[in-house]
């Protein structure tokens, strides 16, 4: 499985749209640490690609690591704020 990992926090909402719109179609699931959110913003919940936590404390960037990959698994550790083309992966 292709997989980007992605940890974000609440003033970074709107660019973080762009880089999950953006890196979605090139991977098989993207996995999201929500650092300082309340709850899981409905454009990730609706998507059956996304798998999105809100962990109980700003674990930052190392939320990229949250969650555990397949030996056989490629990961893509991404960020919040960089435009990615859609070649990237």
């Amino acid at each position: 499985m292709i997989r980007a990992h992605l940890a974000t926090f609440p003033p970074r909402r709107r660019i973080m749209r762009r880089v999950v719109e953006a890196i979605l179609p090139q991977v098989d699931h993207l996995f999201v640490v929500l650092n300082g959110y309340e709850d899981i913003p409905g454009f990730l919940r609706k998507c059956g690609k996304v798998t999105a936590v809100v962990p109980d404390r700003d674990v930052k960037d190392a939320g990229k690591f949250w969650f555990q990959p397949a030996p056989e698994d490629i990961v893509f550790a991404i960020d919040d704020d960089i435009g990615y083309p859609p070649d990237y992966v």
